[in-house]
C-alpha cells in the first residue's frame, strides 16, 4: 500500500515577483488608475510598489509584450491609446476566434459546463465591484467559451490578443450603456443562450452582435 509521503505531491505554482508587479499594474490601469496615454515612471512606481527599477522593468516589458504597454527607446513605457481603427481591427480579430469558437462548442454542447459556471459568476458580481476585477470576470467568460471547445491553437490565439481586447474596453467605463457589470450581463446571457441552442449560425450571429453592438457607443465615428 502506498504511504501518503510516497504519494506524488501536485506542486502549487509560485508567482513570480516580476509577474506580481505585472498583475498589480494592470490592475491598475485596468482600474483607470493608470491613464490610457500615461507614460510609467519609474523611480515614483518602484518606490510605491517596494520594488527594485529592475523589476519594475522586467514586469513593464511582460505587459509591453502582451499589448497591455508600449514601449519605445528614450521614451519609456506608458499605457497605449487606441484609436477607433485599432480597436475595429482587434474586435475583428475576436469576431473570427470567438465566432470560430462558438460555432465548435454549439455543437459540442457537452463541454458547456465551464462556460456556464463562469456566466453564474458574472450573475454573483457586486454592482459595485472594480472594474479591473469585472473586466477579468468578463474576460473568464469569453476565454471560457474558446477554452471549451479543446483547441489549444484557439486558446493560444484568443490569449494572444486578450490584453489588447482588455484596453480596447476602457472607454466602456464611462459609458452611459456599459458603464457598469450588470449593464452587461444581458448581452452575456444571450450569447450563452444562442450557443446552448446547438445553432451554429445563430452562435457565430451572436459573437457577432456581442462584439459589434457597442462598438459605436464606445468609438463613436469622427
Amino acid at each position: 500500500m502506498t504511504s501518503a509521503a510516497d504519494r506524488p505531491r501536485n506542486r502549487i505554482r509560485r508567482i513570480s515577483l516580476t509577474e506580481s508587479i505585472a498583475q498589480e499594474l494592470s490592475t491598475q490601469i485596468l482600474n483607470g488608475e493608470i491613464a490610457p496615454g500615461a507614460n510609467l515612471r519609474e523611480v515614483e512606481l518602484s518606490q510605491d510598489l517596494g520594488v527594485s527599477r529592475q523589476s519594475l522593468r522586467a514586469a513593464m516589458a511582460q505587459l509591453s509584450s502582451r499589448g497591455l504597454l508600449q514601449h519605445e527607446m528614450n521614451r519609456g513605457f506608458w499605457v497605449p491609446v487606441l484609436t477607433r481603427e485599432d480597436a475595429k481591427d482587434i474586435f475583428e480579430l475576436r469576431e473570427l476566434i470567438e465566432g470560430e469558437a462558438a460555432r465548435r462548442l454549439a455543437r459540442n454542447l457537452d463541454r458547456i459546463d465551464p462556460v456556464l459556471d463562469a456566466l453564474r459568476k458574472m450573475e454573483r458580481l457586486d454592482p459595485d465591484v472594480g472594474w479591473g476585477e469585472y473586466l477579468e470576470v468578463h474576460f473568464d467568460l469569453h476565454r471560457a467559451i474558446v477554452a471549451a471547445t479543446g483547441s489549444p491553437r484557439l486558446l493560444r490565439h484568443f490569449e494572444m490578443l486578450s490584453a489588447e481586447a482588455w484596453v480596447s474596453l476602457l472607454p466602456s467605463r464611462q459609458s452611459e450603456r456599459y458603464g457598469s457589470p450588470h449593464a452587461q450581463l444581458a448581452g452575456h446571457q444571450a450569447l450563452v443562450d444562442a450557443i446552448r441552442s446547438g445553432d451554429e449560425t445563430r452562435a457565430v450571429e451572436a459573437v457577432r452582435t456581442h462584439l459589434w453592438g457597442g462598438f459605436d457607443d464606445l468609438y463613436p465615428a469622427d
